[in-house]
């Protein structure tokens, strides 16, 4: 009988070749596949950290565009309004754009206006008249020209810390200055402290100039740049609150980034961290990044870091099942080679492994689930003729509807059905294709919200290129095509600013023009006839033709500065008007009679229809009658000689209504809309026919709405005449009011008397005359000793004291501006005199400053009456007379 010897070592060794080569094999194939893994994870990690510095960095730079684009506008509000611009209009401006609430980051929109040192107090001067109380140019000290913040909205209690402030001055915003100034660019600051910090923590900060030009345009050389500069619009930054919104916006945002003003990253140039101060790292970042950009021409250098908490496309304890388990697997193959002769323990395991495939299989499948329910976007599967068979649970969530609703081509439901035609259509065309599809388009919300979508779908194909299954997305871009939408609005309104300040720089050099020949045009008159009567012998006739050309182009340029005046204080609001109960047919009347000789003149018929019982109106009775006078003259000027001019009063139900109709020129239809603008003219060339500034049409309308009432034009064109109709309303209450509306006076019939037959009216009056022209000083004189008044004369403040002093008049009539010391200056010194040393001597200010706010000033500065240059002499008789008390004598006389 023959028996098997004993397994030797050699032949236990032999047997264990097999698994242990199976067993190293595996372990190998694990630790390469683990390696693989990681290192694919690795790169995705990276590629995804990319994408998220990117978006960063696009977002910094759309921010930045967003800022200049309303620097623009702003730059383009000035170049429009002139550097003039008040601070009630900037403000009307920048209100709307609701800057703190649609414009996270910046804290304002300004203005830094260019003055030479010449005109500095001027500007001083200017802005308090505008309200800025106490406003001055800091820091002090003299300078060739000076760069002072003049407005800066919203003006909260920070922007008020920085109103006066010369940027100039300081090296780092200065240096951004020149570069915007020369360039004609955007120009960012570096990292500075704003002077807004008023607080005890200061955060650092940055600034961007927009450069405006004279005319709004920049010119073409670095020199004419240079001269033509206005000033800068500009925005300041707090770098906190700027970057702070911006980390705010991107919730989602796994990133922390520092941001450094310059290219190199130093700790002194630091502008923002992302963490807090003193906060613990957690350890060296995973993912770092390092960027360079420019904004507005400054470079600034930005360090992200990924943070602790960032998504990584795989874990460490997954690759270590993935090594562990291909060990484990590796350790199977040799033990079932070791045991391959026990069937039962193969079988086993062979099980084992059946069910250990079944689990990865549900764990893959629970991986791709929750991967797809975490995604920001709404997921979709779909059979190869497009019959979605799976969405994610954002997708639910998002349109509130249900799996039954959804399946197959349900998705129609929750689609604009005006776009739903176009999207099937594309949608077939890309699955009879076999090609990728996109397009973008509205998903309604569950709340029944419409949001634009884009949306993606990728084919999975076999070998041979047919569809297995499709895979899409949905991805929400509303705030995307609003931030699109929203630089288009701002394109557009800086296209429009700017077409407005060419069409306002345009009317400015059209009225300038004709200001020019206007004013000169009587003063050629004036002075031809002024050098004419004092060459050469004249008779009394010649004479008298020469002094009644002088008078009537001395008052036809009078007129012009009054209607300039006028247009001036109903634009700034103050204008006065001095309401009575008036009977409107009375008004009309006299400006008829005051335009007849004129209409007599050209021939032509002035016809008229006056309702006296048409009833009475509140109202200003000089202004009323500047109205009717000044659209009958308008008649008169248009309608050629031999022509008709119609006026009527009539009453229409609640108002009265005044009609002037001509058969004059008439009004192209197109220039209609624009007459009752200021300074716009039918015809503005060097060839018209009319005189004028363009001015009158604008006021009467600008009074008759002072009066709340209305005015209207009507013409069937060019040749065939205008209609002008103004509407006032009547008075609802009869007051038992004065019907005359004289103010307490001595009459002008009686001045005119005693000045031209050598009157008494001021005998016994002694006044003081100060003006530093000795023409006009001899004029005043001529004219109150022709009334018997005893006249002393000074050419300065100083002489004028002392003449006060030594004489006593019993009134003072001073100039305003004089060279060393002006009329203000004088009254007060007198105004702190005793008494019985002149400190109480009435005065009158004779000056060319008209304005309502320079009487106003004279009011306050202590004297009694303000006359307005040129003055009739009968005016000046008058206040004279009435400051030195003679107005019952004058009385008196004329009742004698």
């Amino acid at each position: 009988m023959r028996t098997e010897p004993p397994p030797g070592p050699q032949r236990g060794w032999r047997s264990l070749g097999l698994p242990l080569l199976i067993l190293a094999t595996g372990v190998g194939a694990s630790v390469l596949a683990a390696y693989y893994f990681a290192s694919s994870a690795a790169q995705r990690d990276r590629q995804a950290f990319d994408r998220h510095v990117q978006r960063q960095i696009d977002s910094l730079a759309r921010r930045v565009d967003t800022y200049i684009a309303l620097l623009r506008g702003a730059a383009g509000l000035i170049a429009s309004s002139g550097s003039d611009i008040t601070s009630q209009q900037f403000k009307r401006y920048v209100d709307p754009l609701m800057l703190r609430t649609q414009y996270p980051g910046i804290l304002g929109l300004g203005y830094s206006r260019r003055v030479d040192a010449e005109a500095r107090d001027e500007l001083t001067q200017a802005m308090r008249n505008q309200g800025v109380a106490g406003f001055h140019i800091w820091p002090e000290g003299p300078r060739s020209e000076y760069h002072t913040i003049v407005h800066l909205e919203p003006l909260d209690r920070r922007n008020q810390a920085a109103i006066g402030y010369d940027m100039f001055t300081d090296p780092t915003r200065r240096a951004a200055m020149e570069r915007a100034r020369d360039s004609g660019l955007p120009a960012a600051s570096g990292k500075i402290t704003l002077v807004q910090e008023i607080d005890e923590h200061k955060q650092p900060g940055f600034l961007i100039y927009l450069p405006v030009y004279e005319g709004g345009v920049a010119p073409d050389t670095v020199d004419s740049r240079r001269q033509q500069l206005e000033g800068f619009a500009y925005s300041p930054f707090r770098a906190s609150d700027f970057f702070a919104s911006m980390a705010r916006e991107d919730r989602n945002a796994e990133i922390d980034f520092e941001v450094y003003d310059g290219d190199a990253i130093d700790a002194d140039s630091l502008l923002y961290r992302s963490t807090a101060p003193g906060s613990p790292r957690q350890g060296k970042p995973r993912l770092t990044s390092v960027r360079r950009i420019t904004i507005a021409g400054r470079p600034w250098t930005i360090a992200l870091a990924a943070k602790a908490g960032f998504n990584s496309s795989v874990s460490v304890s997954t690759i270590a099942l993935i090594a562990g388990g291909g060990v484990l697997v590796s350790t199977l193959l040799a033990a079932l080679a070791w045991l391959e002769e026990n069937s039962r323990r193969k079988t086993e395991r062979d099980r084992a492994k059946l069910l250990d495939a079944n689990a990865a299989l549900q764990q893959s499948e629970e991986r791709f689930r929750l991967m797809a329910n975490s995604i920001p976007q709404l997921a979709w599967m779909a059979r190869p003729d497009g019959w979605i068979f799976w969405y994610n649970q954002r997708w639910y969530d998002y349109t509130g509807a249900t799996p039954e609703q959804m399946e197959g081509w349900g998705w129609q439901a929750v689609h604009d059905p005006a776009e739903l035609p176009r999207i099937v259509e594309t949608w077939k065309a890309a699955l009879a294709a076999g090609d990728k599809w996109e397009d973008v388009f509205p998903l309604r919300r569950h709340d029944g919200q419409m949001r634009w979508h884009l949306s993606r779908a990728q084919p999975l194909k076999d070998a041979a290129g047919n569809a297995l299954l499709w895979f899409g997305t949905n991805t929400d871009v509303t705030e995307q095509r609003r931030a699109a939408e929203e630089r288009e609005r701002l394109l557009q309104a800086e296209q429009r600013a700017r077409a407005d300040a060419e069409q306002a720089n345009r009317l400015k050099d059209e009225f300038l023009a004709t200001l020019s020949h206007e004013l000169r045009t009587p003063l050629n008159a004036i002075l031809g006839w002024a050098q004419l009567l004092s060459v050469t012998p004249h008779d009394n006739a010649e004479i008298a033709e020469g002094i009644n050309v002088i008078e009537r182009n001395a008052r036809a340029q009078a007129r012009l500065i009054e209607d300039l005046l006028d247009m001036s204080r109903i634009v700034s609001g103050k204008l006065r008007l001095d309401i009575q109960r008036l009977d409107v047919a009375e008004i009309v009347q006299a400006a008829v009679q005051s335009v007849a000789p004129a209409a007599e003149a050209k021939e032509i018929r002035l016809e008229t229809a006056i309702d006296r019982h048409a009833g009475p109106v509140r109202g200003d009775a000089a202004r009323l009658q500047q109205v009717v006078w000044n659209l009958l003259s308008n008649a008169i000027k248009f309608t050629p000689k031999g022509g008709k001019v119609q006026l009527a009063l009539e009453r229409i139900n609640s108002h009265v209504e005044i009609t002037v109709a001509d058969t004059g020129v008439g009004i192209e239809p197109d220039f209609l809309p624009h007459v009752f603008e200021q300074f716009r003219q039918a015809d503005g060339t060097t060839t018209r026919r009319h005189v004028g500034l363009g001015l009158g049409l604008a006021i009467v309308k600008n009074l008759v709405e002072a009066h709340g009432g209305s005015v209207r034009a009507a013409s069937p064109g060019a040749g065939k005449g205008a209609t002008f109709t103004v509407a006032l309303p009547l008075m609802v209450v009869h007051e038992e009011l004065p019907s005359g509306g004289e103010h307490p006076c001595i009459s002008s019939d009686h001045v005119d008397h005693a000045l031209a037959g050598g009157g008494r009216m001021l005998a016994g009056v002694s006044v003081l005359v100060v003006d530093d022209e000795s023409d006009a000083r001899s004029l005043i004189r001529r004219t109150l000793e022709a009334c018997e008044a005893t006249v002393f004369v000074a050419a300065s403040a100083a002489e004028a004291v002392e003449t006060l002093r030594r004489e006593r008049p019993r009134v003072l009539v001073s100039d305003i501006g004089m060279p060393e010391e002006d009329g203000y200056s004088l009254v007060h010194r007198i105004r702190k005199l005793p008494p019985d040393e002149g400190g109480a001597t009435p005065a009158a200010a004779l000056t060319a400053f008209a304005r309502s706010e320079d009487r106003r000033r004279a009011l306050l500065a202590g004297f009694q009456a303000h006359v307005a240059k040129p003055v009739e002499p009968a005016e000046l008789v008058a206040v004279v007379a009435s400051l030195a008390g003679v107005t019952d004598r004058a009385g008196a006389n004329r009742r004698a």
